[in-house]
């Protein structure tokens, strides 16, 4: 069982993600037609990256509420995979399309990581996990 002020800071950890995406997006939706014209290619993908930011807090949102709803294995696995995909996604896009993913990218993996440290996992997870179980 998770103590309580761990579970809280776990949430505020994946809450603020979700908020970070969102407000990503909506700054780069904003921004798309100051620097070059609406018309323009770059505008075109300026809109994609930002729908792509807002479907990635989406889904980091649906996985969260997900793991919060029943907190058993396997919500805190689609949990796992969720921040693990989007690390590897924007690391693919980064090398593939937009050097704006690769500073996107850190946000996933701190996620995991400090979700990690505050023990949301529970204790036969984490063994499985590390392989010591």
């Amino acid at each position: 069982m998770i103590s309580r002020w761990r579970l809280y800071a776990a949430v505020a950890v994946l809450g603020c993600e979700c908020i970070a995406c969102f407000f990503a997006g909506s700054v780069e939706l904003g921004e798309r037609s100051v620097m070059v014209g609406i018309d323009s290619a770059e505008a075109a993908e300026q809109a994609r990256f930002a729908i792509e930011l807002y479907g990635i807090g989406a889904l980091n949102l649906l996985a969260s509420i997900a793991w919060l709803l029943r907190r058993s294995g396997w919500g805190w696995w689609l949990v796992l995979a969720v921040q693990a995909g989007i690390f590897v996604l924007a690391l693919i896009e980064g090398a593939r399309t937009d050097l704006g993913w690769f500073y996107f990218s850190g946000l996933p993996l701190l996620t995991l990581f400090l979700v990690f440290a505050f023990g949301a996992v529970t204790p036969k997870a984490r063994a499985e996990l590390l392989g010591t179980g």
